[in-house]
């Protein structure tokens, strides 16, 4: 699976980078070549005629670009994105294998691509809802209601509904947060093995 450097949730962008910055001896020129990427990126949102922010995440520092920067700090559903933690958590518990073929039970899905069986990686690069589903279910309530207030993934509350919640709520998160989550994942710090991280990866 490759989730390292593009994330979306609702109308925000999150990006986690793992290089260092490149240190100019110039730190005006520095400035102004930052403040020019600044408002091309700026420029991209407004072209699309949408608002959203984009958070690069380097070490402990962050950096939010966009026409809506009040967006990095406010909660959204992970939607998509909490793809990872479910597979990390599945995966760290023995719910699931990377090998594993998740079998498609013949029933229309909403969009072809879901229409065939298929790995949790498989289902990553598809963003194949109903296999990360049934994950969820398998890991059920409890120990996904743990697994997530332990990692301290945004708001960590998942609420009764063990399929959904991460697409309606009660689940929240930042796009600070979802960046700085990613950005431990790419260089497996998370809490968990460094096997499930990698496989994750």
């Amino acid at each position: 699976m490759n989730i390292k450097a593009l994330l979306l949730i609702t109308s925000a962008i999150f990006i986690s980078a793992c290089s260092p910055y490149i240190v100019t001896a110039n730190p005006n020129h520095s400035a102004s070549k930052s403040d020019v990427k600044a408002e091309k990126i700026k420029n991209l949102f407004n072209e699309a005629h949408t608002t959203g922010v984009l958070v690069i995440q380097q070490g402990q520092t962050q950096q939010s670009y966009g026409n809506d920067l009040a967006r990095a700090s406010t909660e959204y559903v992970p939607a998509s994105t909490f793809k990872m933690l479910n597979a990390l958590i599945g995966l760290e518990h023995h719910k699931a294998t990377t090998t594993e073929v998740f079998k498609w039970d013949g029933k229309k899905r909403l969009f072809p691509e879901w229409e065939k069986d298929m790995t949790l990686g498989d289902a990553m690069k598809a963003s194949a809802l109903p296999v990360y589903q049934d994950l969820a279910r398998r890991i059920g309530l409890e120990l996904m209601s743990k697994e997530v207030k332990r990692v301290g993934y945004g708001n960590a509350d998942i609420g009764t509904q063990v399929d959904n919640f991460w697409l309606v709520g009660p689940l929240k998160i930042t796009p600070q947060q979802e960046a700085q989550f990613a950005y431990k994942l790419a260089n497996k710090t998370l809490p968990f093995s460094q096997k499930v991280q990698d496989e994750v990866q």
